[in-house]
């Protein structure tokens, strides 16, 4: 006779429950807000995407490092810079 079994439940957001279901049903991507017609957007070029991933990368790298030294915060919660501290 094994351990007793526990059973755990998870429970979805609603709006991410609804989603998910018509994404699975559908097999689409949902957009986040229709677009105008009339709006017109400039995607960047390889190279710009390259340049900005290089940026946001150094700029997470120094992050870690140290976060005095960055020109701008990232966005990340301090118990996630420590478990990323704990990687390297």
């Amino acid at each position: 006779m094994g351990p007793p079994s526990i059973e755990l439940l998870y429970t979805l957001d609603p709006t991410f429950q609804t989603n998910l279901k018509k994404l699975l049903v559908y097999g689409v991507v949902l957009p986040r807000e229709p677009m105008p017609w009339n709006v017109t957007v400039r995607l960047p070029s390889s190279e710009e995407l390259e340049a900005f991933a290089l940026e946001e990368w150094e700029c997470f790298l120094l992050q870690l490092i140290n976060s005095s030294q960055t020109d701008r915060p990232l966005n990340i919660s301090s118990s996630m810079m420590k478990n990323l501290k704990n990687l390297t």
